[in-house]
């Protein structure tokens, strides 16, 4: 499976912040799906919950 590479708490805490209150929803929808990857998710499953193809949601991964 792949998996986005771990980050320490302050990353985390900053994915949190953009997730929560960013002004542009696609940065919000990129920190809703690394937080995702972060705890666990599949790719399969994350490209499912954003309604968006397999690749899609690998090539967010890796950015």
């Amino acid at each position: 499976m792949k998996f986005v590479q771990p980050v320490s708490d302050v990353e985390r805490a900053n994915l949190n912040e953009l997730y929560r209150n960013h002004p542009k929803h696609q940065v919000r929808r990129r920190a809703h799906a690394i937080l995702s990857s972060l705890e666990g998710f599949a790719v399969t499953d994350i490209s499912r919950l954003f309604n968006v193809d397999r690749n899609t949601a690998c090539l967010n991964s890796k950015s």
